[in-house]
Formats: C-alpha cells, structure tokens, sequence
C-alpha cells in the first residue's frame, strides 16, 4: 500500500460514520479491505471484525487490535468530511485528516491495514491476529471480551498485543487498567412531612461522591496517578 493509498483509505474510514452501536458500515468497509489479505477474516457474533495471517514458519503469535465506533460528533462541523487540512490549527505540525475518528481511532485501523501489506510482502514468522472491535468508547468492554473469547475458543494465544490508540507516536508498554465497583447508599423513607425520620440515600451518595478525588490513589512512575 502506497502512502497515498492509505492516507485515501484513513479518509474514507473516517468518512463512513460508525457511532457506538452503528458500526456495520464501517465493518463492511473493513472486511472488503481485508479480504485477499489475510487468510481468514470475518464478522464475530457482536460486530467484530477478526482476521488470522499465518506467516508460514513456527514463531509468536502477535494480535493487532483497535475498535470500529467513535464518540458523538456534538457540535463538530462537519465530522465526516476526512479532508485534509493544516494541522497548525489543532496546534499539530504539517497536513492532517480532518474528522470524528480520525485520531480515535480510524487512522490507527488504516495503518494495520497497510501493516499487513507490509508483512505479506517482507514475510514473517509467527501468526497476526487482527482484531477491530465494537462498542470500546462506552468503556465496558464488550466487543474486546467476545474478541478474546472468539480467538480463545479457536487456540489462539497471542505473545503481544498492539493497541493502536493514539500516542503521538510514542510506543507505551503498559496501562494503568481499570476497578470497576458498585457502590449502594441505604436510605429510610419517611413521609415529606416529617423528613427528620428519615434517611436521605441521595445525600449519603453526594458524600461519598464528594469524597472520591480526597481518596489517596496509588501512582505508577510511568503510568502516572489513578484518576
């Protein structure tokens, strides 16, 4: 893939709109790229977009991994427009692709693509897994649980990962990860007319809700503090 070929294909991912929960188009254009290109590739239960390239010889198992959907636009003009534009006012040097996903992360899955070319053509030893999934940007996991499932359930067992998120070019070895937890604040009803007998549970949560930024998270020397 030239450079021209995959800046067109960045521009034409980021123009086929994929929101969390809408992302078949953007899916559909994906599968067409890969066809031909990887060995296998197809469309999980959920959305996913799988593929497997066996390198043919014996070596790691390395798993590409991004997702399909993107945040609301809002009140960004013209979100799907992919054109190029001077990065200067995004305080960013040279062209950039202009657009709802073009960093987060459509950009990201165009580069893999091209990446495939690149193994196919330079040969390599061990197997790619490639993973675009559903549903990331509500931070629940979804479409990367049933990936990692589907690709289980098949043997596969990857030795590393490469997660396109944007870095600024920078290669980071780590995440600080994630605790999810669910909180209750028991509460007793009492009429309107004599609230003193009772227990507000709204107003234990604002408490504990008041006090979360006071608690002393741990800090990693790279990773940085909790948040």
């Amino acid at each position: 893939m030239t450079d021209e070929e995959l800046i067109a294909l960045a521009q034409e991912m980021v123009r086929t709109p994929s929101p969390t929960y809408e992302e078949g188009p953007l899916a559909e254009l994906l599968v067409r790229e890969l066809k031909g290109r990887l060995d296998e590739v197809w469309v999980d239960d959920v959305g996913n977009v799988l593929g497997i390239l066996d390198g043919g010889a014996p070596g790691p198992t390395v798993l590409f991994n991004g997702h399909l959907d993107h945040v609301d636009p809002g009140d960004m003009p013209d979100p799907y427009s992919g054109a190029i534009v001077d990065g200067a006012r995004f305080g960013v040097p040279g062209r950039v692709i202009y657009g709802r996903a073009a960093m987060d992360m459509k950009g990201a899955l165009a580069a893999m693509v091209a990446a495939v070319d690149d193994l196919r053509r330079t040969g390599f030893a061990g197997r790619l897994l490639f993973t675009a999934v559903v549903q990331e940007e509500p931070a629940v996991g979804f479409g990367a649980r049933a990936a990692v499932r589907h690709l289980l359930a098949r043997g596969e067992r990857p030795a590393v990962a490469v997660v396109g998120e944007a870095t600024n070019g920078n290669v980071y070895l780590g995440h600080r990860g994630r605790l999810e937890f669910e909180l209750t604040t028991l509460g007793r009803t009492a009429h309107a007319s004599n609230p003193d007998r009772g227990v507000n549970a709204v107003y234990l949560m604002a408490e504990v809700i008041r006090a979360l930024p006071t608690l002393p998270l741990p800090e990693h020397p790279v990773a940085g503090r909790c948040s």
